[in-house]
Parts: structure tokens; C-alpha cells; sequence
């Protein structure tokens, strides 16, 4: 506690008074003598005691009364923020920072909390000395909305309403930390007002350990006033919409995984979920959804065409709307091209005649057999899938037009062979991180290698529809031993822990390596019941364009992958919103890099105005408007004596000048005086009337 007119405390002095009094008046008793004494001696030790008691009791009351009154007229306050010689004029540096990330578009009873956040500003300013200079910020994008002198702020509440409503992620504490740390200072006093809904306490990019000692240029301390947003209501919110089927078909069954939670404070019942695929509503179910709870859905349907399908999952509207659908793409190949790489034709027949089983005459594989024992260069610009099977040397040329078509978003997929264990070939697996191959392992006579499926979860072993896979793996007379790094992963190995089967990811893109060719010499896979359907599983899985419409979060950049051929088209991104924006291709990634992905929903591609492929952008996993930091954690990290928790809906204007200034108390000291003095009419006189019916 301290006080404003201090030197008024001089008057403590006054409390002393009734005491004086008092002591005076007991030298200036008198003995009066009476005739009989016989009824007052009775009274002596019972009724003049009590009076005494009574006497100093009323002396301490006036001396608590002349005090309390004191005290109230030397303005007594509760310490804030602000040293009570700074109540007058004072000059301040202030930040007002206003949370405009999506979990804010939360609907209220009175608009949105960002709605509620605005309104609170102009009375912040409002609260300031005339001569503070304010800068007002938003989180997404992050920008400084204005600044300037409050006097001279005539426009503020204009630019305020203007801040729009993103659907970015709450970034506020790396935001707020870059706002200061760019601020030059132009007070005496630093102050900062965080108007956010706080989902998260300050992290490592506050750097908290600077907030309590100097935060910014120019010295001294910042302070932090976190004005909350807290409001319950109704939201159900799509968690995911994964396709779980990695074989997309025109007429092959579609499987996709949802997640729905309810992380409002209301039970939902009776709820649709509903799965469209092109504007058309191809599943529903209708499910119940207790508080805190989520459940897991599975839709099954038939795509029914190939090329680019544009879905969405959703639910009914509720208070927080930007959780309510979920947009997503499929690629479905309709024809997919193969070019089969060899040294000769008789080593590829086994291999080759896999594949025309699989396309059984649709016409749907179109295979195209090249055979070169030492292929100088290779033309893959038509080609989707490249088939390597125990090919001779290759060229350097031919290494980086294999690079180029990985970079373009082909596929490949590798048999070994004897070639590849020459010491000249080791560049051609430097450059496309094939596991480097040893020397030959063989077997004489009936002896063989058994072959083990090491994850049969994996997206490719698993839904093969094999019941018995341990019957269908083939056996291996002889293979290539490999040194794997860290990012090959086996799918098949063999029984002593060497690979049969190998995955990995290069540029982005899948890429899958058998230790074995297709030869009855070296193993029996071609006349297994698992060479068509893995195969297939394999090739179909490789021609999706998954790179190109994967989804992102928002604010994240996306990046399509170009051909040569297709990149000095024009470019433009058509938002979810309509806007249409030009993009200019980058020349040396051949790619498309767009970085406004601002907005939930999906987004079209267009090639001199011709849909291309299409994305998704997907709100942040954290903006639930549910998720709260509490108050204890924001205000323990930023440090107790730098910061202040506002709960919004009380008196902003009065609790700010309370919190800087600190509370005024005079009303307490006013009470207490008050009371003292009607105790001391009441005593008083309670004391005189016991002694008139004791003289009686």
C-alpha cells in the first residue's frame, strides 16, 4: 500500500488527542464526600470497573476514527504497476495486440470473440495519459495496424474494426516477442495489452528469461496485461479425412477414415455426417457426441470415375464454423504408363508377362519394353512408371535423365542385377540413393532362402487380399546383397535378415528396389499368387499424383511439381474464396511455389486457365477455440510481478487504472472511521443509560 498525498500522514499525530484528553480529565478528578457511602461501596468493584474499561474503549475508538480519517485524506492506494508519482501525467510506451487467429471467430451472444476483443480497445486507449505513444498490432498476418500519440489517434477505432478475421494459427507469443524486440522506446513507462483468447502459454520464442529482467531497447521493464477470452458454447469439429485405401480405381472401393470431436460443453445428438465427392453426397452417418468425447468413422464408397475428384466431410454449423468441413482431393489414374528398362529381351519375359496380366487387355497398363544392355541416354517425358530388371551400365546421361524423371514426380521401381555391382556404376546409386548392392548370394541344388513379411501393416503389403501371405511369398535361390542406410525401409527380408524387398523416398517420391530379378534362376515370385496383386498394388500406388494435391496447413507453402514441357504455361491459384492469384513458376525446381495459403478449403491450379490439380488447406490442429492455457501458467511464465490476468465483462476501464495506478482505498479508511464513530455513540451511550438506572 502506499499513499498519493503522503505528507498529510504528518496528522497521525492527531490520533493522540483523545488520549490526552483523557489522561487529563483522570488529574482533574475531584473526592466528593457523601453522607452515606454504604451504596456506592456495593457498586465499586463491579459497575465503576466496567465504566473505566467502557472509558478506554471509547478512547481507542476516537483515536481510531481521528486515524481512519487521516489515512482516508492521504489517498491510500493498493501498489499497481505504476509508482504512485506517475498517477498524474506520464508518459508511456504502449502495445496493444490483438489475436485474430482463427479459434477468435468463435460466436458469442455478442459477435465473435474477435468482435468482443475490438470493442475492448478504444477503451484501453482511453485509460492511457494523452501523451502515451500506442502502437496497435495484429497477430495474422502479423502488421502494425497504426500508432502514434493517443491524442493524435483520431482514427483508431476505424483501423481496429478494419483488423479482418484469418484463419491463420495462433502465433501470438512469437509474434509479440518480434514486436518488442523491434520497438524503439518512446517512454518511461513500457506496457503491453494482449487481447487474445490464450491457448498456449508463452514458449521458448518469448524468451521468457528475458521478461524479468529487460525486454526491448532503451531499457527498464515490460508489463503485460492479458485481457481473456472465455466463452462456452457448441462446437463438433472434423479431426481428419484420411483416405486409407492407397489403390485408387475408378470401380475399386474407397475407404476413408474420419475423426469428429466434440470439444464444446454441450452434448450433440443425432448429428449427420456426410461424405461428397464432386458436389454429390455419397455416404451419411448419423452418430451422438458426448462432451470431450470424439469417434472414429469409416466411409466406403466407389469413386466412379478417374482424373481429379474434389471431396469434403462435413457437419451442421455450430458457434465455431472453420472446423465444420474438411475439403480434400483424390487422383484417380485412368491409364497408366510403363517403360520396362532391360538387356535383353529373353531376362524381362517373366516380368513382362506380370504386367500384361494385369492389365489383362484393358488396355489400362500401356507397356512399353525397352531393351538397351548399356543405355547411353533415356527419353522417360511420356512415361509414369520406370522398371528397372538386371539393366547393364549406365551411362552418366542416362543416370540424370533417371534424376530428372524421380524430380518430375516419376516412379521407379528396381530389380538388381549383375551390373550393378561394378565398381563404375557406384555414382548411379549416389545420385538416386539406391541401397548400394554387393556381391551375389547363391544357392546350389533344392536349397533356398525363405522369405519373411517384416511389416504386413505396411500401405502396400497390407489389403492385398491374401489370406495365407506366408504361402505366396516366394522362394529365393540367389540375390544382391545391399548396404541399407537409414532411409530404406525392408518390407521383405529373408530369413537370415538380408533384404528381398526395399522402400524408400526419393525427391518426394516412392521408390521400391528388389535385391532379386524376376528369374525362375534366381527365385519362383513370378509363379507366385503374389507377384500380380503386389505388382499391381505397386504400380497403381506409384502413378497417384499423392505429391501434387497432399494437403497443407494454413500458412504453410505449397509446392506443385512442373514438367518441362507444362511450365512455361500461365499460372494462377483459385482460393476457396474466389480470388485469383497469378503465380510465376521457380525455373530451377521446376515447381510452383505458393506461399498464400491463408484460407481453409480447397484450392484450384489452373494451366493457362485449365484446372491442372487442385489442394487442400487445412486448418491447424491447435485451433480448437476450446483449448485454453489458464491463467496461472500465462502469468507464472511471463512472471508474477510483469504481469496481470483480465477476465473480460468487468470493468475494463476501472480495472486497468487500478491495476497501474493501483487500487484506490480511501472508501475502506471512510468505512472504518464510520464504523468507529457509531460504536462509539453506541457505547457511549449504552454506558450513560446503565448509569442513570444504576442511580436509581
Amino acid at each position: 500500500m502506499t499513499f498519493l498525498a503522503p505528507s498529510l500522514l504528518w496528522g497521525l499525530a492527531l490520533a493522540s488527542v483523545p488520549l490526552i484528553i483523557h489522561l487529563l480529565s483522570m488529574r482533574n478528578t475531584k473526592d466528593v464526600e457523601f453522607s452515606s457511602l454504604r451504596y456506592i461501596k456495593e457498586l465499586e468493584h463491579d459497575t465503576i470497573r466496567r465504566m473505566r474499561l467502557k472509558q478506554w474503549l471509547l478512547v481507542l475508538l476516537r483515536m481510531l476514527a481521528v486515524a481512519s480519517l487521516i489515512l482516508m485524506l492521504a489517498q491510500p492506494v493498493k501498489r499497481g504497476f505504476l509508482p504512485a508519482w506517475m498517477a498524474g501525467e506520464v508518459e508511456s510506451h504502449v502495445i496493444v495486440l490483438v489475436d485474430n487467429s482463427a479459434s477468435m471467430s468463435l460466436n458469442t451472444d455478442d459477435g465473435t470473440l474477435l468482435d468482443r476483443a475490438k470493442s475492448y480497445v478504444p477503451i484501453i486507449l482511453n485509460s492511457l495519459e494523452t501523451g502515451s505513444f500506442v502502437e496497435i498490432h495484429q497477430t495474422n498476418p502479423a502488421s502494425k495496424i497504426l500508432e502514434g500519440r493517443v491524442q493524435d489517434l483520431r482514427n483508431a477505432e476505424k483501423a481496429v474494426q478494419n483488423i479482418g478475421q484469418s484463419h491463420g494459427n495462433d502465433a501470438l507469443w512469437q509474434t509479440l516477442a518480434s514486436i518488442i524486440q523491434r520497438s524503439e522506446s518512446k517512454g518511461v513507462n513500457k506496457e503491453c495489452f494482449i487481447l487474445s483468447d490464450f491457448q498456449d502459454q508463452p514458449d521458448q520464442s518469448f524468451e521468457i528469461e528475458k521478461v524479468s529482467t529487460d525486454l526491448g531497447p532503451g531499457g527498464g521493464y515490460w508489463r503485460f496485461y492479458c485481457l481473456a477470452q472465455r466463452e462456452n458454447g457448441e462446437n463438433l469439429g472434423v479431426g481428419k479425412a484420411e483416405v486409407v485405401s492407397q489403390i485408387k480405381l475408378p470401380n475399386q472401393l474407397l475407404k476413408m477414415n474420419t475423426n469428429i470431436r466434440n470439444s464444446g460443453t454441450v452434448e450433440q445428438r443425432s448429428v449427420p455426417v456426410e461424405l461428397y465427392l464432386d458436389d454429390t453426397r455419397l455416404g451419411q452417418v448419423v452418430a451422438s457426441f458426448p462432451v470431450k468425447r470424439s469417434k472414429e468413422f469409416q466411409f466406403q464408397v466407389y469413386p466412379g470415375k478417374s482424373g481429379l475428384i474434389k471431396g469434403r466431410l462435413e457437419i451442421p454449423r455450430d458457434d465455431f464454423l472453420l472446423d465444420n468441413v474438411q475439403t480434400f482431393e483424390l487422383s484417380i489414374p485412368s491409364r497408366i504408363t510403363c517403360t520396362l528398362l532391360c538387356s535383353s529381351k529373353e531376362n524381362v519375359f517373366l516380368l513382362e508377362s506380370v504386367l500384361r496380366a494385369i492389365d489383362g487387355g484393358s488396355g489400362y497398363l500401356d507397356i512399353d519394353v525397352y531393351v538397351d544392355p548399356n543405355p547411353e541416354r533415356l527419353f522417360l517425358d511420356n512415361t509414369d512408371i520406370l522398371l528397372v530388371h538386371d539393366a547393364g551400365r549406365f551411362a552418366s546421361a542416362a543416370i540424370q535423365d533417371i534424376q530428372s524423371f524421380l524430380e518430375k514426380g516419376g516412379a521407379l521401381i528396381w530389380f538388381a542385377g549383375a551390373a550393378n555391382a561394378l565398381p563404375d556404376q557406384a555414382s548411379l546409386f549416389s545420385v538416386l540413393k539406391l541401397p548400394a548392392v554387393k556381391s551375389p548370394e547363391r544357392l546350389d541344388g533344392e536349397a533356398f532362402f525363405s522369405v519373411l513379411a517384416t511389416d504386413q501393416m505396411n500401405r502396400l503389403i497390407d489389403g492385398l487380399g491374401i489370406k495365407e501371405l506366408g504361402r505366396e511369398l516366394p522362394q529365393v535361390f540367389g540375390y544382391y546383397r545391399t548396404d541399407l542406410s537409414t532411409y530404406h525401409k525392408p518390407l521383405l527380408k529373408f530369413s537370415n535378415g538380408d533384404t528381398f524387398l526395399i522402400e524408400y523416398e526419393h525427391m518426394g517420391n516412392p521408390v521400391f528396389v528388389f535385391t532379386s530379378p524376376m528369374n525362375l534362376d534366381w527365385n519362383d515370385l513370378a509363379v507366385r499368387g503374389l507377384s500380380i496383386p503386389l505388382l499391381h498394388r505397386m504400380i497403381v500406388f506409384l502413378a497417384t499424383d499423392e505429391s501434387n494435391i497432399a494437403a497443407v496447413n494454413v500458412g504453410e507453402p505449397k509446392v506443385i511439381r512442373l514438367t518441362r514441357e507444362n511450365i512455361a504455361n500461365q499460372w494462377e491459384v483459385v482460393t476457396p474464396s474466389g480470388e485469383s492469384i497469378k503465380v510465376v513458376p521457380d525455373y530451377n525446381s521446376e515447381s510452383l511455389i505458393i506461399a498464400n495459403t491463408l484460407e481453409t478449403g480447397s484450392y484450384d491450379v489452373l494451366a493457362d486457365g485449365e484446372l491442372h490439380t487442385a489442394f487442400s488447406v487445412l486448418l491447424s490442429p491447435g485451433e480448437d477455440p476450446f483449448i485454453r492455457a489458464t491463467a496461472s501458467a500465462v502469468i507464472n511464465s511471463i512472471g508474477a510481478e510483469r504481469a496481470r490476468w483480465i477476465d473480460l465483462g468487468t470493468d475494463l476501464a476501472s480495472t486497468i487504472k487500478d491495476i497501474r495506478f493501483g487500487k484506490s482505498l480511501w472508501r475502506n479508511f471512510l468505512l472504518l472511521t464510520l464504523i468507529a464513530l457509531m460504536l462509539e455513540m453506541v457505547i457511549a451511550r449504552t454506558g450513560s443509560e446503565a448509569f442513570k438506572k444504576t442511580g436509581d
